[in-house]
């Protein structure tokens, strides 16, 4: 039979036998008289940390999740498994807070078998890896768990995964945690890590790394996720969300020489990239020499790479090496409104692509001679283009920067002239409702049955009844408006938009308040309509300017117009 040992906060370690009507004081007592396979189970309460658990599977249970607490300040892990593989070691039902040690404030597991299952974690900090769980050469499974507000100065703010262990995470929420890389979670050189049903926002990477090179060029970032030098990576059914590389590479996801990523099923949005340096890209995710890629069925919107590529996704190699090329397929993925100097939405350095039935719309390149509002193909990449939709990117869908490589468009619809088989050009695939994030077909859309073998072109099939479209000039600007951009103040990017009553060589240029030119954003004729255009707060050299009020000015035909702007820092 296995044994039932409880503690209480009324109970005695020197009298107490462990009975619920005769419970422990602390829990280590607890877990000092358990064998293998026992259970302590912890009633509501109060309790020390510091609580150690070695060489026995036993299962930690709390009365509840928001009742039995470990969170009084210490300076070790919380717990401590250690050496339990003779079967499974369970946490359950606490709140762990205030644990603070160089590996893991909260949890720390070494050479053992883990479940994690309805665990609140807050306000752990570690002053290296894995401020809430830091797992070593271990199993690891966390369920129905939160991950709040926890700090590591180096890797994974909520989890750290070292090179031995596996770890898998389900139904969990991680928010407002931090570290130098890896704002939630980080795996480093050789584990395995698979994510499913989670939500991860407002997650902070704070740093890179300064000295990149040949043999190890990684950078940092991964607001939300860091997987470096590891095995297989698999996320599925999540979000993530509103996360920052402040200095680095993936704001929701940075992948860096890793094999066999599958991401499956996901939102992806409003994550940012930042830094003045090379390796910053990638706003939504970055995949740095990340080979055997699948991502599909996924959501990847409002995503900014700022003073840097790939708005949705950066993929490729950071190197100049032509031997050093990735691959990877996009099949079923819908790419709206993200932001950078080049690749709006996504961007390719040696790489290999296979894009299928996707859809890429109003999605922005900032840098005129880099451009690719949808896709910017640089360098010995290969983009396979089939059954996909470009629509209303800026200010291009398509900018091949290396056209040694073709880039092969077939049975898609992109602006402009691409030759290719079945390609529909610069016409309106007739969304449903693309101001309320419905990028389905209507019955009439051109683009249906109009992909390879009759498919529909782009990552959806028909949403709603046929769309009539008016041919009178009542849905054209009836005349010239600058308006004031929005954010104001901001900090880096902000969006100024724009109204053309007639097509018009348009041009949009930025000062400083004693008139010297900064940048020019656009010089180009443009059709009427109503238009924006994104300024990242650099000059027309790339570079961040300094804070201060500046002078935004349009000239289309006769039309001249100047407002001011304020940048912050």
């Amino acid at each position: 039979l296995n044994n039932i040992y409880h503690v209480a906060t009324n109970g005695s370690d020197e009298t107490g036998d462990g009975s619920e009507a005769n419970p422990f004081a602390t829990i280590q007592k607890g877990v000092d008289v358990a064998n293998d396979m026992d259970t302590v189970y912890v009633f509501n309460g109060v309790y020390e940390g510091g609580i150690v658990i070695s060489n026995k599977a036993i299962s930690l249970i709390g009365e509840s999740i928001e009742q039995t607490k470990i969170i009084e300040p210490i300076s070790s892990p919380q717990i401590s498994i250690v050496d339990c593989q003779a079967g499974i070691t369970r946490v359950e039902n606490f709140i762990i807070k205030r644990g603070s040690s160089y590996y893991g404030g909260g949890i720390y597991t070494s050479g053992s078998i883990v479940e994690i299952n309805s665990v609140d974690f807050s306000y752990n900090s570690s002053s290296s890896h894995g401020a809430a769980i830091n797992s070593i050469e271990s199993t690891v499974k966390v369920q129905n768990s939160t991950f709040s507000h926890n700090e590591s100065n180096y890797l994974g703010g909520a989890i750290y995964v070292d090179p031995l262990t596996t770890c898998e995470i389900y139904n969990s929420s991680f928010d407002n945690n931090e570290a130098l890389w890896g704002g939630a979670i980080a795996t480093v050189g050789g584990g395995k890590l698979l994510v499913e049903g989670c939500n991860i926002s407002f997650n902070t990477a704070l740093g890179n790394n300064p000295n990149p090179n040949e043999d190890y060029p990684t950078f940092g970032g991964g607001g939300g996720i860091y997987h470096e030098w590891s095995d297989s990576l698999e996320i599925y059914d999540s979000e993530i969300t509103n996360n920052t590389a402040a200095t680095g590479a993936g704001g929701g996801i940075a992948v860096y020489l890793s094999n066999d990523v599958t991401i499956d099923n996901i939102v992806l949005s409003d994550n940012s990239s930042s830094g003045p340096n090379y390796p910053s890209g990638g706003g939504g995710v970055a995949f740095y020499r990340a080979d055997n890629v699948l991502f599909e069925n996924s959501t990847i919107a409002n995503n900014v790479s700022n003073h840097n590529s790939g708005g949705g996704i950066f993929l490729g190699s950071e190197s100049g090496q032509a031997s050093i090329v990735v691959h990877a397929t996009f099949n079923r993925l819908t790419i709206v409104n993200n932001s950078a100097l080049s690749g709006g939405a996504i961007f390719c350095w040696s790489a290999i692509l296979n894009l299928y039935h996707s859809t890429l719309a109003q999605n922005e390149a900032s840098n005129i001679e880099w451009s690719g509002g949808g896709l910017a193909s640089h360098y010995v990449t290969e983009p396979n283009i089939i059954s996909s939709l470009f629509y209303d990117n800026t200010p291009n869908s398509i900018h091949n920067g290396y056209p040694y490589t073709p880039v092969l468009v077939a049975y898609s619809l992109v602006q402009e002239q691409w030759v290719g088989a079945g390609n529909l050009i610069n016409v309106d695939p007739l969304f449903c409702d693309p101001d309320s994030g419905d990028y389905s077909l209507a019955e009439n859309s051109p683009c249906v049955g109009a992909g390879e073998g009759g498919s529909n072109m782009g990552a959806y099939e028909i949403g709603c009844d046929p769309i009539i479209l008016s041919t009178s000039s009542e849905l054209l600007p009836v005349t010239y408006t600058l308006h004031q951009n929005y954010p104001n103040p901001f900090n880096p990017v902000t969006r100024l938009r724009y109204d053309l009553a007639e097509n018009s060589l348009v041009n949009i240029t930025i000062y400083d308040m004693v008139g010297r030119q900064v940048k020019t954003l656009i010089n180009q004729t443009q059709d009427a309509g109503y238009r924006s255009i994104v300024w990242d707060a650099t000059n027309d050299y790339g570079k961040p300017v300094s804070a201060g009020i500046y002078l935004y000015q349009i000239q289309a035909g006769k039309y001249i117009s100047t407002k001011k702007m304020v940048l912050l820092k």
